[in-house]
């Protein structure tokens, strides 16, 4: 090759990488969230709150220009259009007739029906906004609609199998084309959730954008990728809710090579730090402290990387038949590899309690020792031993138990022997601290008392039913593995019939503590 070709076929090469470089690509989004509907529809709790939260993720972590994301809550749909039209003009001058490209996402979060969105009093149709965001000059166009019956828009009446959908466009977004997302089918409603604090749908999507959706692992998440992860988590979430089964849909016409991606987790930020989660199970993130924000929700197929600002998180780690929890400290700009071994493992009765597994009821034998103070005078402290059956609820437990035990006493002039057979049942409350669990209630039931003496004369042997009421506190320490030891101190009142030395018979009502330990396990 001559020397003036060489020249030449490198000034291309070079003209070529420059063309590349200055080529910019624009990301716009417009985010819609309005609480209130038609006058009829209640008031959301968490409609606006969610378009927060993804312009939030979308300026930190989705590399959107905040001065490109324009956030709308409690507008009426004047305001929602003006603002589509004006987003629209910006990016038409600023691809011009330049290589220059442009996304734009629009997100809704909000009130609707099969026809239009219901923003306050108002309403906009959703082939509308389906319209002006197709029309639109930007390379590559998305429309998220989280809202009731939303489905409209994607024509899909009812469920199909909708997993990942091949997205074809590369960084450069050399493909074109537009995408509609919903977070229902045409016949369903959308939810929210007071344990999430916001949607079902925008909760799952959120959690996908900050790394719960990277599937490939390569600290990039794909809208593919990002769709797949809510598809199957909503449908998951909503499954055990009164109103039902929530399937989001979808429709796209793209064109291009590779896929599209939306987040970049792994990009060096001294703002954000990495959680590396290892696979097996579903976490729960919240800020600070346990009932703290809910941050992100994982479910870890495999190894996840999640982006968090800098700071404290409770870790809730669910798994098929227990629940471990912790505390991390994530560093700015740092990695972060959980260990699941550092986190403590919740007994099974807490899971109950806390309403965070797939137990609705936590249950298991107990073997029981106690000591009573005397029920007939003379008598002194009374053992007793037995079993019982706890039944843990998420408000509260039940305990039938059964209690055996023999005493004896004995004076100059005859020998008693006393033999008490107790049926109770303790029902409580019980409030789980970090190292103990302390419960309290009420007994009930009854005591089958038989006393027999030796005596120089005659002395008939007595049979007494008493009924049994009382207060109880226990103090429970699990030991793991299942086993926990416990401390219980309890006063009951017996009441039953005795018959009087002058031949009447009167109620007699004494006052009894009882202390006892016991040794259990919980399936």
């Amino acid at each position: 090759m001559s020397v003036g070709r060489s020249v030449l076929a490198l000034a291309v090469i070079i003209h070529a990488t420059c063309s590349v470089a200055q080529a910019a690509i624009h990301r716009h989004a417009v985010l819609i969230g309005n609480n209130r509907g038609l006058p009829d529809e209640t008031e959301l709790l968490y409609a606006e709150r969610d378009v927060r939260r993804i312009g939030d993720i979308l300026s930190e972590v989705g590399r959107f220009d905040p001065q490109n994301l324009v956030l709308l809550t409690g507008e009426n749909s004047g305001t929602v259009s003006r603002a589509l039209i004006s987003v629209n003009d910006r990016i038409r001058r600023q691809i011009g007739s330049s290589s220059d490209q442009a996304l734009l996402l629009v997100y809704y979060s909000g009130h609707a029906d099969a026809e239009s969105l219901h923003l306050g009093h108002t309403s906009l149709g959703i082939e509308q906004i389906k319209e002006m965001v197709k029309e639109s000059s930007a390379t590559v166009r998305i429309l998220i609609l989280d809202s009731c019956r939303s489905g409209a828009l994607t024509k899909v009446k009812g469920f199909r199998r909708s997993d990942a959908f091949p997205i074809r466009v590369t960084h450069g977004l050399s493909g074109e084309g537009v995408v509609f997302i919903t977070s229902s089918a045409v016949n369903e409603d959308s939810q929210e959730s007071d344990l999430l604090k916001g949607s079902f749908f925008t909760h799952h999507f959120a959690s996908g954008l900050l790394g719960a959706a990277d599937y490939s692992n390569d600290g990039r998440v794909s809208l593919s990728e990002v769709y797949r992860y809510a598809y199957r988590q909503t449908i998951a979430s909503t499954s055990r809710t009164l109103t039902g089964v929530q399937h989001p849909t979808y429709h796209y016409e793209l064109r291009g090579k590779d896929d599209l991606f939306l987040t970049e987790i792994a990009a060096a930020s001294s703002r954000r730090s990495r959680l590396l989660l290892p696979a097996g199970g579903n976490y729960l993130l919240m800020r600070e402290r346990d009932g703290g924000e809910l941050v992100a929700e994982v479910q870890a197929d495999g190894p996840r990387r999640v982006t968090l600002p800098p700071g404290r998180y409770f870790v809730r780690l669910r798994v098929t038949d227990h629940l471990r929890e912790g505390t991390v400290e994530l560093p700015p700009g740092k990695d972060v590899s959980l260990k699941t071994g550092d986190l403590d493992r919740v007994p099974y009765e807490r899971m109950v309690r806390k309403g965070t597994g797939q137990r609705r009821l936590a249950h298991g034998p107990l073997a029981l020792f106690a000591a009573r103070s005397e029920v007939v005078s003379g008598l002194g402290w009374h053992p007793l031993g037995g079993v019982g059956y706890p039944l843990h609820f998420s408000w509260f437990s039940i305990t039938p138990r059964l209690l055996i035990g023999t005493s004896s006493a004995e004076n100059q002039y005859l020998q008693v022997r006393q033999r008490e057979v107790e049926v109770e049942v303790f029902l409580s409350r019980s409030f789980d601290l970090p190292w103990l669990t302390v419960a309290v209630g009420i007994n009930l039931g009854v005591s089958y008392l038989r006393e027999t003496f030796d005596a120089e004369g005659s002395a008939p042997e007595r049979n007494t039913l008493a009924f049994m009421t009382g207060v109880q506190g226990e103090i429970v320490r699990h030991l793991g593995f299942g086993f926990y030891i416990q401390a219980e101190v309890s006063g009951v009142v017996y009441v039953f019939l005795e018959n009087s030395g002058t031949g009447t018979t009167e109620v007699v009502t004494p006052f009894v503590p009882r202390l006892g330990t016991g040794l259990g396990y919980c399936f």
